[in-house]
């Protein structure tokens, strides 16, 4: 089966928007930044949307047991390799071990914590679907609003939803749903409703940055990943080659780049000079995501390093 480039390369392009967005974060610049704020908006419903996509095949292919095991391999265990590394850099002790698992973002590492949740509630659903004979989408909304549910009643259970993941649960399941059924969604993404998309994304994003009103983060997350999505499956790409490939290597990317960022986040250049500031990290970027593709290829020459540290 050919492999699907126009995944490589909103994968790409999101690990990018991840990386610098991390410039600005760990050099302590992202308060104020128009940059920041923007690349947050887009860069986790992408990887979101296309992880949802890929789990509806993926389900549908593998038994219930299989997906979890296969899942397992590919998330939880680079996860829990991450953590142990992590702890020798911070130090071996209770408190860092508490500190790393009632932080709400793992230190960063949040995305495959929260992304095998996502897989593990998909396939719970298609199992009771294809048990019980019941419709897929009907169990699926009911999730949702059972996790919505939960989410304003669980207000007193902070730290229980700061080990799981629960909030990111909420706000990210419904764009994973967007992935799940993105066959049927599909003449939504269509170049010819990109203004509206672009209009959509630029009023939420202007009350959300200007404004502070946090609510509009889902609407402005929703129309962006939709504004792009549609540029991307209409064949509006730049340097497609060089995306595809970040893509690709899109995990190794994010598990290297925040260890990296995370011992050298004093050594990030400043400027005082926002323009430029930005067009530097974007350079930045580049170079880091390209230098780290080469050490994880170098790293994945060892089939046991290439299981812990990334899953395949």
């Amino acid at each position: 089966m050919n492999r699907d480039t126009t995944l490589d390369y909103l994968r790409g392009f999101a690990i990018l928007s991840i990386v610098i967005g991390h410039l600005y974060f760990f050099s302590g610049r992202a308060d104020g930044s128009i940059v920041w704020n923007i690349c947050n908006s887009i860069q986790i419903p992408i990887f979101i949307y296309v992880s949802g996509l890929l789990a509806n095949k993926s389900i549908n292919k593998y038994c219930f047991k299989e997906f979890i095991k296969k899942r397992l391999f590919r998330l939880i265990i680079p996860f829990t390799t991450i953590f142990f590394i992590w702890l020798l850099l911070h130090g071996i002790n209770t408190e860092n071990t508490i500190t790393f698992f009632t932080d709400e973002f793992k230190q960063g590492y949040w995305f495959l914590f929260v992304l095998f949740e996502l897989l593990l509630i998909q396939s719970i659903n298609h199992f009771i679907s294809q048990r019980y004979n019941v419709n897929r989408m009907i169990i699926d909304f009911s999730m949702l609003l059972v996790i919505n549910v939960y989410h304003f009643l669980s207000q007193n259970f902070d730290t229980t939803n700061q080990i799981l993941g629960l909030n990111l649960i909420w706000h990210y399941y419904p764009i994973f749903l967007i992935g799940i059924y993105s066959d049927i969604i599909n003449k939504m993404f269509n170049i010819k409703f990109a203004l509206i998309y672009l209009t959509i994304y630029s009023i939420t994003f202007f009350f959300m940055y200007f404004h502070e009103i946090h609510i509009m983060l889902a609407i402005c997350n929703l129309s962006g990943l939709f504004l792009l999505v549609s540029f991307f499956k209409n064949g509006f790409v730049v340097a497609k080659q060089s995306f595809c490939k970040a893509g690709q290597f899109s995990i190794e990317i994010y598990l290297l780049h925040v260890l990296v960022f995370d011992v050298t986040r004093n050594s990030i250049p400043v400027f005082d000079n926002r323009w430029l500031e930005a067009l530097l990290y974007f350079v930045l970027a580049s170079l880091i995501c390209y230098l780290l593709i080469l050490i994880s290829s170098i790293l994945k020459k060892s089939k046991i390093v290439s299981q812990l540290l990334f899953g395949n």
